[in-house]
């Protein structure tokens, strides 16, 4: 019986909650985040210009897109707060690639990737293993972000989802709805974002003692 009580009162508290939920800005539906990972990243003109690496926490959502974000806990809140109104929502996002609909706009004509390079920023410390990811305009390309790790398995992981990403994205009219590939690098670490039933949540793992990363604010 008081089992029986304590899930009434968790659905009860559950409908509550719900009940005062933002109609205008509709939760992420959680089954389609289907990988995720960390990464150290440039998004903004500032850490680019002067090229300074700030901890990430990446996402494929859906077959075609990526979401970048400042750390674990933005992303929790974006897929799981119910009271955030759109705008607020949009803000715990720091980059949003959409392998189709960016494609539509005028001038874009795609996105690559470089190849990755190695440097080392301070000596007696493990090399960076680096990319960047370019859009590419009638112009000529410009930067959208810049991505790297100690692990390179981590860099391995998000350059995998970013090239499954782009094949979705050009089979897009042939695309059927088949689960998204699964990504195991192997890499040992914190917890992700505790599992979502159904979803076929793979995780880059990442040892922060290991690596010396911190978490920053953008």
């Amino acid at each position: 019986m008081r089992m029986r009580s304590t899930a009434t009162a968790t659905s009860r508290s559950s409908e509550l909650e719900y009940a005062y939920a933002n109609p205008n800005s509709p939760l992420p539906i959680a089954t389609k985040v289907v990988a995720s990972g960390f990464i150290l990243a440039r998004i903004s003109f500032r850490t680019i210009l002067f090229k300074k690496w700030k901890q990430a926490y990446w996402v494929q959502y859906g077959p075609n897109t990526i979401y970048i974000f400042r750390s674990v806990a933005d992303y929790e809140d974006w897929l799981r707060n119910p009271y955030h109104d759109q705008k607020q929502r949009d803000y715990l996002v720091k980059l949003k690639i959409d392998f189709i609909a960016d494609l539509l706009q005028p001038d874009v004509t795609e996105y690559k990737m470089t190849h990755v390079s190695r440097k080392n920023y301070s000596k007696h410390k493990p090399l960076y293993h680096q990319f960047k990811l370019e859009r590419w305009m009638d112009f000529g390309p410009t930067i959208v972000a810049a991505f790297a790790s100690q692990d390179p398995k981590e860099v391995d992981a998000l350059r995998t989802v970013i090239s499954q990403c782009k094949r979705n994205a050009s089979n897009a009219g042939e695309w059927s709805q088949q689960p998204a590939v699964a990504y195991n690098n192997g890499s040992v670490a914190s917890s992700p974002p505790a599992p979502i039933p159904n979803a076929a949540l793979v995780v880059a793992h990442h040892h922060q003692q290991n690596t010396g990363y911190q978490n920053y604010q953008y």
